[in-house]
């Protein structure tokens, strides 16, 4: 069984103060487990690591895991990696899928226990999203649902267009998190946060799945995030957005920002290969096996 990368359409950041967020499967990259003796996974380190949480609250079959790692478990993924698209939450989807005991307790916090050994901690987003191959919909940070009608697709992809821009720079999440966390200590620029850019980001989220057009508030995302995020802002980034600035297209971060990739949304064709640009359609957000 494969598993999906993610992309974070929405709240990336302000979702750890208090906004909305949507996060969607992303099926153009994917992975899924596989036997290969003399693999280059060194999954040792991992195995006594979930050992240890394990003890505490039972949810892995470690004998099996143990015994799979002997026989040359590891993952195949197209997923880049340090890019914002969740390649170890998809790793961490697929072992928690094999290695499970049963679909029983908190399967995002268990999922989250995973991947907190590559990330120091996780919230369980990344893989949460990648296991149950569904998008993600948080009201705040302990309030969330599955999404299973994707119809706001069509309604997007109908008159607009979306584009992952690549950077070709690999980054730390965490690093950048970091940074976010530090800046929020900073009265002004909480006080930003709570009154103004957590609005725009949950009435983006409301209209977006409601089916809406998001352009107008789109485009003060972006400049909020130009203004206020820089750090996260590679200086190639912030000069495309500069000559975007007169065409309807939109830049914003992907996921942590700081290198990996950005989304660019568009009401206007653009030219994908001249930009480095991949083009998405509403099908790489979609199952293909549920769509048939």
């Amino acid at each position: 069984m494969s598993f999906p990368a993610k992309i974070f359409f929405f709240g990336e950041y302000s979702v750890l103060s208090g906004s909305k967020a949507l996060a969607l499967p992303f099926f153009k990259y994917f992975g899924k487990s596989r036997y290969e003796k003399n693999n280059n996974y060194n999954l040792i380190g991992l195995y006594h690591y979930l050992s240890a949480v394990n003890s505490q609250q039972e949810f892995l079959n470690l004998e099996k895991l143990k015994d799979s790692i002997d026989k040359g478990w590891s993952f195949d993924s197209n997923i880049p990696e340090g890019k914002g698209l969740g390649s170890s939450g998809a790793f961490c989807a697929s072992l928690y899928d094999e290695f499970k005991l049963n679909d029983q307790g908190n399967i995002k916090h268990h999922l989250s226990l995973i991947e907190s050994y590559f990330h120091g901690t996780s919230s369980g987003v990344d893989p949460y999203v990648s296991y149950t191959k569904s998008s993600l919909l948080f009201e705040n940070l302990s309030d969330y649902k599955l999404i299973h009608d994707d119809s706001f697709l069509d309604d997007f992809f109908s008159n607009n267009f979306l584009y992952l821009l690549d950077t070709g720079i690999k980054r730390e999440g965490s690093a950048f998190i970091k940074i976010y966390n530090d800046k929020t200590k900073d009265s002004n620029f909480s006080d930003f946060i709570f009154n103004d850019y957590n609005l725009i980001c949950d009435k983006i989220i409301d209209d977006f799945t409601d089916g809406k057009s998001i352009f107008e508030n789109l485009a003060l995302l972006s400049s909020y995030q130009v203004q206020y995020f820089k750090e996260m802002f590679p200086s190639t980034v912030l000069d495309l957005q500069k000559s975007f600035s007169h065409n309807n297209a939109y830049i914003k971060l992907c996921g942590a920002g700081g290198g990996g990739f950005y989304l660019v949304f568009s009401q206007h064709e653009l030219l994908s290969e001249k930009l480095n640009l991949i083009k998405l359609s509403k099908e790489d957000f979609r199952d293909s096996s549920r769509h048939q």
